[in-house]
Formats: structure tokens, C-alpha cells, sequence
């Protein structure tokens, strides 16, 4: 007979993984409100879902996407059992290119939005975990500045429903270059140049010269600080575009104002009177190596994190399928951490729930009829199973549910149910019938 194992606690410390975070259900109500402002908002502007594979290939998320050193040092990178190198997904857009490359047949303009976890081995803090959660929305087949300019639209929608006042710094990164070119940098040097620019935030202004030391010549650096903050001077994004007209003579310039002219044309066809804070910021570099025209990120007042980023994304697709066609894409992303940690916590949710209370066990059978009511009409509720009537109200009052439903012998025999209001106190009997009405 062998010797009986001796058992040890499954963990003898819980501790958590920094960069990950677990939602109980009071902070995942809140989260799957906004998910659901996201989702209408977009299904409203002709977008449909989607969803892709967490788990791919390193070769695809690396050779074929390009998007360079720095976001590659924060990919989780993985063997399974045929050795073979996978990383798990660490953005949505690469995924959607991948998908639309091998499914040809895909009716343009393809407008599809996807909400999905992602992962990044990367610095932690508040509104930037290792597990997080992007909410993608992306156009293929428009090239117009239509497209980027919807997105101004969703983006000031959604928005305004969670009651967060926004305001978005875009940029073109054709306009950029057509910087860096006119400050002599050489054209393959261009996307690291603005990799160090977009760290400004970060590093600061002479973190980010210093950074560049590395890269150009001093003067170069200074005549790319030199352009940018001249512009920044300027008011209006009407002043900053004629003064890039006077002092840019590239053709890479000129076709990023054209683009950014012509998105500020669409925007204010979206904006219609509304008061949108959509500024024209030239220091906006975005990181990802493949964007190629408008960038934007979305900002609140005392909040250092962006809530929103996107750009267009032409090259993407022609990479993948090796191909001399064209296929325009734009998109953004909608941080869902990033917006939960500064919506303020509202408990209008819990008026949706009822909690019904039978007093004795043989009320249960009654509860259960009252509860099948009530969720045909998509209410939701729960019973309150062996609780005394006190410890059902105080459970109730703990999870700031509004109304409870309780079910005693004399409601029973005469039809009713007693409504009582958690919040004032007040009661009501109602019959049966008339609850598919009160909560509809």
C-alpha cells in the first residue's frame, strides 16, 4: 500500500501577475456599458463585427507586417507542441489584413469593427496593462479623407453618450516626412526620426534631440524643431496649413496637406455646427511603422493616456498579398482600460435588475412565474433563495438594486405582488399581469 500524499494549499500567497487584472462585477457592468456604446455606435455607421484568432504565427506577425523593433520587443513569443514560433496577439489591425488577404471575395468598402484582448510585454501603468482589451474599427477601400473624418464623427459620438468631453490632435504623416525632408534628412531615416518624435510626451524635448543625435545631424534636428514650433504658434488649423504651403516645397508635403485639407473638408460635413476640438498637431508621430497618411489620437483634460488612436493604413494589404494593387485602409482603436479608468462609476445599470423575494418556500414556485415574466420581456432578475426577508433587503441594498418584488402567502393567494422601491422605501402591490408593463 503506498503512502497517502500529503496535500499543501493550492497557493500559499496569491499573488498577481503585474500588468493583468481581474473585473468583478460592479467595475465589469461599467466596462460592458461602454462596450455597448462602442458596438451600437459603430453597427450605426454601417460597421460589422468580426472576429480573428488570438494565437499566430511569428513569421506573419513579424516579416510580413513590419512593424518594427519597438513593438516587437513587446510581443509574447510562444513554441507549441510541433516547435513551431507563435506569438500571441498583440494588436487587431495586423489581423484584419491577414484576413481580408486570404478572402478575396470581400465586397468593398469592407467596414468591420472587432473587440478582443491583445497582449504586450511593455511598460505597466494605469491605463496600460500587459492583458488589455482594444475595440478596432477599421474602413478598407476608401481612399477619400471621407473615411478618416467618419471616424471623427464615431469618435465624438461615442463619447459624447459615456459624458467624457474629448478633444483629438491629428496629423498626416506625409505632411511629417515632407518635414523631414525639408530638413535634409535622408528618406530611409524617416521612420526613425519619428519613432524618437513620437517619445516627446515621454522623454521631453531635449530627451527626444538627444535621442535624434543618434540618428541625424544636429542641424537637421534643429530645423525639423524649428518648422514644427513655428507652426504651433499659429492658431487655427487654417493658419498652420498656409503657413506649411509657404515653407514646405516637397511633393511629399504637399500631398500631406492636400490630405489633411481634404479630411478638415469632410469633418466639418460631419460636424455640422457641433463644437468638435480638432486641433492639427505636427509633433503627432504614432509609433506604428505602416501608418501612411492622417494619424489622430483622443485626449481628456488631466488624463495623460490617450482614450483613442487611429490612422490610415494604405500599405498593409498590398504587403500581404504581394500584390501592385491598391487597397486603401483607415481604422482606430478605442482603448477600453484606458476609458474605464476615468468614466465615473454610475449604478443606473442595477435599475434593470429585480431581485424577488419569497417569504416562505412555498412562495418559490410563484417567484420563478414572476421571474420567467419579467425575462421575457428582458428584465433581469434573480430569486432570493433560502434568505429571511432582512437579509434579502440588506443583500439588496448592498448591491444598490432599486426595486425587489416580494412574494408572501397573502400576496399569493390574492394575485399581487408587493414592488418595493430600495431607494425611497415606498411600496405598491401590483398585479401579475400588470409587471410586463411597469418594466418594460
Amino acid at each position: 500500500m503506498g503512502s497517502i500524499p500529503t496535500y499543501r494549499p493550492y497557493c500559499e500567497s496569491m499573488k498577481t501577475l503585474k500588468g493583468v487584472k481581474d473585473y468583478l462585477p460592479e467595475e465589469q457592468i461599467v466596462r460592458e456599458r461602454i462596450v455597448r456604446i462602442l458596438e451600437d455606435t459603430f453597427k450605426k455607421y454601417g460597421f460589422e463585427p468580426m472576429e480573428t484568432s488570438i494565437l499566430e504565427l511569428f513569421e506573419v506577425a513579424s516579416a510580413k507586417y513590419g512593424m518594427g523593433e519597438e513593438i516587437m520587443k513587446e510581443v509574447y513569443k510562444l513554441k507549441d507542441q510541433g516547435n513551431r514560433d507563435l506569438v500571441l496577439r498583440y494588436e487587431l489591425t495586423f489581423k484584419l489584413a491577414k484576413a481580408f488577404a486570404q478572402n478575396k471575395n470581400i465586397s468593398l468598402p469592407f467596414k468591420r469593427y472587432e473587440i478582443g484582448k491583445v497582449f504586450r510585454d511593455g511598460p505597466v501603468k494605469k491605463a496600460r496593462l500587459r492583458e488589455f482589451t482594444q475595440c478596432d474599427v477599421d474602413t478598407i477601400g476608401i481612399k477619400s479623407g471621407y473615411a478618416d473624418a467618419e471616424f471623427m464623427a464615431i469618435t465624438f459620438d461615442v463619447f459624447s453618450q459615456l459624458g467624457i468631453d474629448v478633444f483629438v490632435k491629428v496629423n498626416n504623416r506625409k505632411l511629417l516626412f515632407g518635414i523631414f525632408e525639408e530638413s535634409g534628412v535622408e528618406k530611409e531615416k524617416f521612420i526613425g526620426v519619428a519613432l524618437s518624435i513620437d517619445k516627446l510626451d515621454k522623454i521631453g524635448k531635449e530627451g527626444v534631440k538627444k535621442e535624434l543625435e543618434q540618428k541625424i545631424e544636429r542641424e537637421k534636428i534643429e530645423k525639423i524643431f524649428s518648422i514644427i514650433e513655428e507652426s504651433e504658434k499659429l492658431r487655427t488649423n487654417e493658419e498652420k496649413l498656409e503657413y506649411f504651403k509657404r515653407v514646405l516645397n516637397n511633393e511629399t508635403a504637399k500631398e500631406g496637406i492636400k490630405e489633411v485639407e481634404e479630411f478638415f473638408y469632410f469633418v466639418k460635413l460631419f460636424q455640422n455646427g457641433e463644437n468638435w476640438q480638432i486641433m492639427l498637431s505636427p509633433f503627432l508621430a504614432r509609433g506604428l511603422g505602416y501608418y501612411t497618411g492622417m494619424i489622430w489620437e483622443v485626449y481628456t483634460k488631466n488624463f495623460s493616456s490617450s482614450l483613442a488612436a487611429g490612422g490610415r493604413w494604405d500599405n498593409m494589404i498590398q504587403k500581404y498579398l504581394n500584390s501592385k494593387e491598391e487597397y486603401p485602409a483607415t481604422g482606430m482603436s478605442f482603448g477600453l482600460d484606458a476609458i474605464f479608468a476615468i468614466l465615473p462609476k454610475k449604478e443606473e445599470e442595477k435599475e434593470k435588475f429585480i431581485y424577488i423575494v419569497p417569504l416562505q418556500r412555498e412562495q418559490v414556485k410563484k417567484a420563478i412565474e414572476v421571474a420567467k415574466i419579467l425575462r421575457k420581456k428582458n428584465v433581469y432578475c434573480d430569486i432570493a433563495i433560502d434568505k429571511k426577508i432582512t437579509k434579502a433587503l440588506e443583500y439588496a441594498n448592498k448591491k444598490k438594486i432599486k426595486y425587489c418584488i416580494i412574494i408572501g402567502k397573502e400576496e399569493e393567494e390574492k394575485g399581487v405582488v408587493k414592488l418595493k422601491n430600495m431607494q425611497d422605501g415606498s411600496e405598491r402591490f401590483l398585479e401579475v399581469s400588470q409587471l410586463e408593463n411597469f418594466f418594460a
